[in-house]
């Protein structure tokens, strides 16, 4: 049973749920008895292949997601089963929702307080079942309670790390292992006092910290591989407030919405000029896999790696401030590195013993 909230994985192949064919997987999910449920405001690509779409009033995810919580409680359906001795805190979270009941929901979502039940019903019953938001639940006021509340699910109905369920991956290279534990209001933005998540800024505060004057004023804007008068919200006015800048840098291989603004563009190599290792989508894909991809081509003289050019700009920012350069690891290097301190390492009693001469020689990849 899969309950899908915000979600589009025909388009996405799956975001944080990295999966190939999945349009081949959702028909063998319903042809072997499953059932792909989908809650969304829009009629997505996706939502022509599952077995029950339902229109949701933008924004109000997090009351329906209260409201099949509040269910599941009700009817006495919550057992965490094997989470059991890792789960505390939900008698109390039993009562902090008591109020958020379907016919609540329904006023605010558009789904009525049947269907509510019912779904809250099966995705508790199911045996092995999931509940699963992205981008839809995520880009919203109650983005943050929306994926609590959606793991709070998958926990009360026991089906947080289980088969069939909401599982986790064990890659080669391990990034969760040495993942920030976060942090909150630590310190604010100048103009709006927003406060920081995890050392980052809102992205809506950027324009309003360049064109507002005063001391902190942002005067100078270094961009990555990055267009955020795209991706971020207002890109308008973020376009309005770039043009007023000092001197801005851009790291890019493209003139684009953004860098058009820059008075320096530095093109790295191009994809086919490096190497490259997937960090990202190993650590969510539903196969687990390690590739090492070595360049096709050689890069052209007097070009430079994106990683090469940030520490060229790192020694002379150092040079600038009279303080030492860090050396710098090349990427496969780190990439050797983190095999050796992963879980199929040659240190280790695998039966893979990765290194990244091993990689080289099935450049297909190992599963």
């Amino acid at each position: 049973y899969f309950l899908m909230l915000g979600a589009n994985p025909i388009a996405s192949n799956g975001s944080i749920w990295t999966v190939p064919d999945v349009k081949k997987r959702i028909k063998a999910l319903k042809a072997r008895g499953g059932k792909l449920v989908l809650i969304d405001p829009r009629l997505s690509e996706t939502a022509q292949l599952a077995s029950e779409h339902h229109f949701i009033r933008p924004g109000s995810d997090a009351l329906f997601l209260l409201a099949l919580l509040q269910t599941i409680f009700e009817q006495g359906l919550a057992d965490p089963g094997h989470l059991a001795g890792f789960v505390e805190g939900l008698p109390q979270v039993e009562q902090a929702i008591a109020d958020f009941t379907p016919e609540f929901a329904a006023l605010h979502t558009g789904i009525d307080a049947d269907t509510i039940r019912r779904i809250a019903g099966e995705l508790a019953g199911a045996g092995a079942g999931i509940c699963y938001g992205r981008m839809g639940v995520s880009t919203q006021a109650y983005g943050a309670l929306c994926q609590w509340l959606i793991q709070v699910i998958n926990s009360a109905t026991g089906n947080l790390d289980k088969p069939g369920g909401s599982m986790f991956t064990l890659p080669a290279v391990d990034q969760v292992s040495s993942i920030s534990p976060g942090g909150f209001g630590r310190h604010r933005s100048r103009v709006r006092g927003l406060p920081e998540f995890d050392r980052e800024l809102p992205a809506v505060t950027l324009a309003e910290e360049i064109t507002t004057p005063g001391e902190g004023q942002v005067r100078a804007l270094f961009t990555g591989a990055g267009n955020p008068v795209l991706s971020t919200p207002n890109g308008r006015q973020l376009d309005e407030a770039l043009g007023q800048l000092e001197f801005m840098v851009s790291l890019d291989p493209y003139l684009n919405e953004t860098t058009r603004h820059a008075d320096i563009v530095l093109p790295p190599t191009s994809p086919l000029e490096h190497d490259h290792y997937d960090l990202a989508f190993h650590v969510n894909a539903v196969r687990n896999t390690a590739r090492f991809n070595e360049p096709v081509f050689d890069k052209p003289e007097d070009s430079l790696h994106d990683w090469e050019i940030f520490s060229e700009l790192g020694n002379r920012v150092a040079a600038l401030l009279e303080t030492t350069a860090q050396p710098v690891m090349p990427p496969a290097e780190i990439i050797e590195l983190g095999l050796q301190m992963g879980p199929y390492s040659e240190a280790r009693d695998s039966d893979y013993r990765l290194s990244l001469q091993k990689l080289k020689d099935q450049p297909s990849g190992i599963d």
